[in-house]
């Protein structure tokens, strides 16, 4: 198990990861409100919304599926945001 400041840091770099996959699909908007707005102070709060966001949009979250997989399992309890971004990807994945 990590410490909180571990799981903390990598809850901002999987959000960090997830803003710039809003960025290269067209999401700038939510991207930049989810940076500036929520990641500094909340990291869990972004890694929601960014994962909602990605999940109603239908974009493809396979570059931060590793990342995801490691922040994860340093969290050891709560797997929804993995959950969400594997469901996303695999349903992508079958329409590709």
């Amino acid at each position: 198990m990590r410490s909180i400041d571990e799981t903390d840091r990598l809850a901002e770099q999987l959000g960090a990861a997830l803003c710039d996959i809003l960025e290269s699909a067209d999401e700038q908007h939510i991207a930049e409100q989810v940076r500036e707005k929520v990641l500094p102070f909340d990291a869990g709060g972004a890694l929601d919304i960014a994962v909602h966001e990605i999940d109603n949009n239908d974009i493809d979250p396979t570059p931060v599926m590793d990342l995801a997989r490691t922040y994860d399992a340093a969290l050891g309890y709560d797997h929804e945001v993995l959950e969400i971004l594997e469901e996303t990807q695999s349903r992508i994945h079958r329409h590709s």
